[in-house]
């Protein structure tokens, strides 16, 4: 086999890996009450994540297609449980297979409750994004940036 025929056998044993832990019994959501960074009555409501510096926090994808083997970067939301999710409700799956969840004291944590840094799920600029990065929901972005352009137009 080529080198790189290696490679992509290895990437892909890791992410089945990681797929069948994802699937273990231990991946069961904890109880709301635990997670109350957000609370709205909406089920099927997802709110976008942004940073204070005004982008959207994205999750790197890897994609198996066939042969191919490509990373796709999908923006991240928040539902109401504070669970971490895709648009279309589906969880984000962090490291070793767990749901992530943003919890009270903004720590991103899995169903395990052990904190994971954002370093490790999230990437901004195509590289990961930094822990401790100031992270809100988009709808208050735009209300406090909102805001601002009022002020700075009363201030002229």
């Amino acid at each position: 086999m080529a080198p790189s025929m290696n490679n992509k056998l290895s990437i892909l044993a890791f992410v089945t890996l990681i797929m069948l832990v994802g699937c273990s019994e231990n991946n069961v959501p904890p109880k709301i009450e635990i997670f109350p960074m957000v609370s709205w009555k909406e089920q099927g409501l997802v709110k976008q994540l942004y940073i204070y510096g005004g982008g959207p926090v994205i999750k790197k994808d890897i994609v198996i297609d066939g042969r191919q083997i490509r990373t796709v970067s999908n923006t991240v939301y928040i539902n109401y449980e504070s669970q971490i999710v895709y648009k279309d409700g589906t969880p984000v799956v962090g490291p070793f297979g767990y749901y992530v969840y943003w919890e009270k004291e903004g720590r991103f944590v899995n169903t395990q409750y052990r904190q994971i840094h954002e370093s490790r799920i999230f990437a901004l600029n195509d590289k990961p994004m930094p822990d401790n990065t100031a992270i809100l929901i988009k709808t208050y972005f735009d209300e406090a940036k909102t805001d601002y352009q009022l002020r700075q137009k009363r201030a002229l």
